[in-house]
């Protein structure tokens, strides 16, 4: 995770295990203090294997909220708008080749998909 406040970049380690994300409780207590304004970010990457083998390496970066953190749980769904499963059904995120959407206790966002 990446918070970006007036120019000053920090870099927080989060960890994935199947089904949780998580994070120091010191960094969890640091990114709920920052103010509204700051910028935060999940950045990651992901392999990804052709049919004839060849691995590619994918990075993704979604802008999250500090609410994120408040939630008791978050689904995130990402798609990758190369893939010829989603190409000319989702709008990809300006400038990415992906796009997101969330499912949490308190509701979803959704993407628009065309027919």
């Amino acid at each position: 995770m990446v918070a970006n406040s007036k120019g000053d970049v920090k870099s927080i380690p989060v960890f994935y295990h199947p089904g949780n994300l998580s994070l120091f409780k010191m960094d969890s207590e640091y990114i709920l203090s920052l103010s509204d304004s700051t910028n935060l970010a999940l950045e990651f990457g992901n392999y990804e294997y052709t049919k004839t083998g060849n691995q590619h390496f994918k990075t993704y970066n979604i802008k999250i909220g500090k609410n994120w953190l408040k939630q008791p749980y978050i689904v995130l769904l990402i798609y990758n708008t190369d893939k010829k499963q989603y190409k000319g059904k989702l709008d990809p995120i300006p400038g990415k080749n992906y796009t997101f959407e969330l499912d949490y206790p308190g509701g979803q966002m959704l993407r628009v998909r065309k027919k």
